[in-house]
């Protein structure tokens, strides 16, 4: 089991610094993702800038201002995330399927 501690380096970082976030929901039960969705609000409200790379895409868009979707290592959409219409089901069928 992966989870940051509430008193984390993380949260002792510069702002300067965008934290890497690669796949962090990754084999977390439920109850955790929601853990891991509530530290990354918090460093979002702060002003953290954080690069995040993550396949649960509720929990990467209520963590984003903004977002780009890759296909093959191309990008194939992007923009602000208050933008986006539709439900997450149909965005991910749109450019995937």
């Amino acid at each position: 089991m992966r989870k940051v501690p509430e008193a984390s380096p993380v949260e002792s970082l510069p702002d300067a610094f965008p934290l890497p976030l690669d796949e962090p929901s990754a084999g977390l039960c439920p109850r955790l993702v929601a853990d891991t969705a509530l530290t990354m609000s918090a460093l979002r409200e702060r002003g953290t800038t954080m690069l995040l790379v993550e396949q649960n895409l509720g929990l990467a868009l209520k963590a984003a201002d903004r977002y780009l979707i890759l296909r093959d290592g191309v990008v194939v959409d992007g923009g602000a995330v208050s933008e986006l219409s539709g439900s997450y089901d149909d965005i991910v069928r749109a450019i995937y399927l």
